[in-house]
């Protein structure tokens, strides 16, 4: 989307391209995050390949203040884990907050993002 004439070079300078991925972020409710969570969970960090470009969405993460920009900046993260249908990957980010984690899940089937959760584990199983 960028540099094009309604992008970051055009006439409508960074409005349609900010306001456009803006519109697309979708924070998933625990109900809608645990209907991803299909057992068992398998790490693929060490084998996973990009299904869908994230790097745009965590940048609109970035500009809401849920990821740090050191996360975008680095291409930072932390583990890939895929259910046991092969129909949705968590890729969890990194944050400050300790056991805490913004995972962005891609629908593996339609190859598109499906929203982002912020799972905090210490307040979940009492981790310190």
């Amino acid at each position: 989307m960028k540099n094009n004439e309604y992008g970051e070079d055009g006439p409508f300078k960074g409005i349609f391209t900010t306001n456009l991925l803006s519109q697309m972020l979708n924070e998933l409710t625990q109900e809608q995050f645990e209907g991803t969570m299909i057992s068992p969970m398998v790490n693929v960090t060490e084998s996973a390949e990009a299904i869908v470009d994230i790097w745009p969405y965590i940048e609109q993460l970035v500009n809401n203040h849920l990821v740090n920009q050191y996360v975008y900046d680095n291409g930072l993260v932390e583990f890939v884990y895929r259910n046991g249908t092969n129909t949705y990957e968590h890729i969890l980010l990194p944050t400050a907050d300790k056991n805490t984690f913004v995972i962005i899940v891609v629908d593996i089937l339609k190859s598109e993002i499906l929203g982002h959760h912020r799972l905090d584990l210490g307040k979940l199983y009492g981790l310190n």
